[in-house]
């Protein structure tokens, strides 16, 4: 009897589980369809109006052109995109599964470069990173993990106490050194390399120090801004970048423009938190405001790109195989991106994107 009320309970719990995820997903597409599709086309025209351009074509037209070509999104599951034969698999979406579960699953489903090399963007106190070391890097040298978060004063050495906040969110205030700190420790007592990259240093020198690494480490520290670090890695050389970093729209804009050159062809790009709730992380309004994820990755990947969502809110896309490196139009999507930054809320903040130099 016992145990048919436990089997009843686990059952409902995961119905209400997926039913709350599911939700999520309506609302997602309920702001996309009705208040947030000007919004999201809007940032779309700015960052890809160029590309979409056909001579003669009237600025309306070019707009409509862009707005008619998001990415498809599909759901996932867990681990579905990596399954054989273009099948889904996994358990239903959840909300509830941790997100270390489903990129523990990327990896392990496409761990076939050595070494693989992934980079956090939004690291906090590890979760995500501990748990994929734990259960992806086996042997010293098979697995290259670069983690990215300002924990408490970008560009500051690993032992430098600051009350300032760098850029991102400071997670109320506990994304600090002691938090950064703890993280290196793990890392120490599981038999990782580990390597503080001086950000302090002027950034050709602090990557110029990285490459020289090639590579004594199995984990890189970088205490800096989310967009920094990215100058240091040449293009198409990252195999899974997770970007889970501070989620306004300008924020994540610029997060997947200075990172999403850095994939490889067939590699991954991941991120958390894709569904709309209140944010309290925005000092600039009493109530907060709404989590920009979905907007954010909505507008910067068009057609023919496949979001696909998977169980604890997260989004990944792969870039396709046939996918090269434009270096100029890179830097032209970025500059794009700066001057709509600029435009739109210019006076209040600035924008790291604007000066990166790769």
């Amino acid at each position: 009897m016992l145990a048919g009320e436990a089997s009843s309970r686990q059952w409902l719990y995961s119905f209400q589980s997926t039913w709350r995820m599911a939700l999520k997903l309506l609302e997602f597409l309920q702001v996309i369809s009705l208040d947030g599709f000007s919004w999201m086309s809007d940032l779309a025209y700015d960052l890809h109006r160029r590309a979409f351009r056909k001579d003669g074509q009237s600025e309306s037209a070019i707009w409509a052109s862009v707005a008619r070509a998001p990415p498809t999104f599909k759901l996932a599951g867990l681990s579905g995109a990596w399954a054989a034969g273009g099948k889904m698999r996994g358990p239903a979406l959840r909300h509830d599964i941790p997100a270390n579960r489903v990129v523990d699953a990327a990896v392990r489903g496409r761990q076939d470069s050595k070494p693989f090399r992934m980079v956090e963007v939004g690291v906090f106190q590890g979760n995500l990173s501990r748990h994929v070391w734990r259960r992806a890097a086996r042997r010293p040298g098979t697995f290259e993990l670069h983690l990215v978060d300002h924990w408490g004063a970008a560009d500051q050495p690993m032992g430098a106490r600051s009350q300032a906040v760098g850029t991102g969110s400071d997670m109320a205030g506990q994304s600090n050194h002691t938090s950064m700190r703890s993280v290196w420790r793990y890392f120490g007592r599981n038999g990782a390399r580990r390597v503080e990259v001086p950000h302090w240093l002027a950034p050709s020198k602090a990557c110029a120090i990285l490459a020289a690494q090639r590579f004594d480490a199995d984990v890189a520290f970088h205490r800096s801004s989310s967009v920094g670090p990215s100058r240091c890695f040449q293009d198409g050389s990252l195999d899974l970048v997770y970007i889970d970093a501070d989620h306004k729209w300008w924020s994540v804009l610029q997060d997947l423009s200075a990172w999403w050159p850095k994939v490889r062809p067939g590699g991954l790009m991941m991120g958390h938190d894709f569904h709309f709730n209140t944010l309290m992380e925005r000092e600039e309004l009493d109530v907060g405001s709404i989590n920009d994820v979905p907007i954010a990755v909505a507008a910067f990947f068009r057609a023919p790109s496949e979001v696909l969502l998977h169980s604890g809110f997260v989004w990944s896309v792969q870039k396709p195989e046939a996918s090269g490196i434009n270096a100029s139009e890179v830097a032209l999507q970025r500059q794009e991106l700066c001057d709509l930054l600029r435009r739109r809320l210019k006076p209040h903040f600035s924008f790291e994107i604007c000066d990166l130099r790769m």
